[in-house]
């Protein structure tokens, strides 16, 4: 038999996930606009 699982943790899980790939998009955006468009970093 299968456990069931907890909605809270898939939540919780899920918005982690989330919020890790926004950052590493945001982050991966930044370094290729400095890096092709040769913008300042600040």
């Amino acid at each position: 038999m299968r456990r069931q699982a907890d909605p809270a943790t898939i939540f919780l899980a899920a918005t982690a996930v989330m919020a890790a790939g926004t950052s590493a998009k945001w982050t991966v955006l930044g370094v290729r606009l400095v890096g092709d468009l040769r913008l300042e970093p600040y």
